[in-house]
């Protein structure tokens, strides 16, 4: 079992430290892509929370998903529209 597997299970019973290593991981990916959409630093932000709340507060978001990875890209992209983000 890969590294990202772990962590989300480690989430899935509500480990801080799991989560901020996830976070620590991915931060610069998410970023990447929500700099496309905006340059304002507390939209971004707002997103980056509301990616991270929901990977806490809804553990089966993972469940059958390969790649964390494209999960996280796909979760990041539906906050970002969802707060309709001006290019």
């Amino acid at each position: 079992m890969n590294n990202d597997r772990l962590l989300i299970e480690r989430i899935g019973r509500h480990d801080k430290e799991a989560l901020q290593q996830l976070y620590d991981q991915y931060i610069l990916h998410l970023c990447s892509i929500i700099n496309r959409t905006t340059t304002n630093l507390d939209q971004t932000e707002e997103i980056i929370k509301e990616v991270f709340q929901t990977v806490w507060n809804k553990k089966d978001l993972f469940e059958g998903k390969k790649h964390i990875s494209a999960t996280l890209t796909q979760l990041c992209l539906k906050v970002i529209q969802s707060k309709d983000t001006p290019a």
